[in-house]
């Protein structure tokens, strides 16, 4: 039974990881929601989004950790839920916490897709604005050149 006790301890710490890999998975995407907020730096804000990236693929490996412990130990605690009773309640706890945080994480990632469709929208219009002048010119500098050599010259002879 007292490594019951140690699965639920790795169970708790294991969550409380996860807490923290959510904490900055939020605090990445408010400092994206920023960004998209002033001046856009794509560079930058690529940088976020690998750093996220690397704190999404921590938890996907907590998730799968704290899966395998819980198979192992699943029925044994429902059986004994009065023995562990604090345990669980300390789980369920924090537990909750963690859905508080991937709630505010999901709300904060919508706000910045909108956010950023605007921002994109005004990209895409900026650069079908771009190609449109720069086949303008180049349509421009062609009939210029193509005009200046089917010009006629004549030479005046006449002294």
């Amino acid at each position: 039974m007292d490594e019951l006790n140690t699965y639920l301890n790795i169970l708790i710490d294991t969550i409380k990881m996860k807490i923290d890999m959510f904490k900055n998975i939020y605090k990445i995407t408010g400092e994206q929601g920023q960004m998209l907020n002033g001046d856009f730096d794509t560079e930058l804000f690529q940088k976020t989004i690998d750093e996220k990236q690397k704190y999404i693929d921590e938890v996907k490996k907590i998730d799968f950790g704290f899966e395998t412990t819980y198979k192992k130990i699943g029925n044994e605690v429902s059986n004994n839920k009065e023995k562990y009773k604090d345990q669980i309640v300390l789980l369920k706890q924090s537990i909750s916490q963690v859905m508080e945080l991937g709630v505010k994480i999901q709300l904060q990632e919508e706000n910045n897709k909108t956010k950023s469709m605007g921002k994109f929208s005004v990209k895409k219009s900026e650069v079908k604005t771009y190609k449109k002048s720069k086949s303008t010119v180049a349509a421009y500098y062609k009939n210029i050149n193509s005009n200046v050599s089917e010009q006629s010259f004549f030479i005046d002879q006449k002294n």
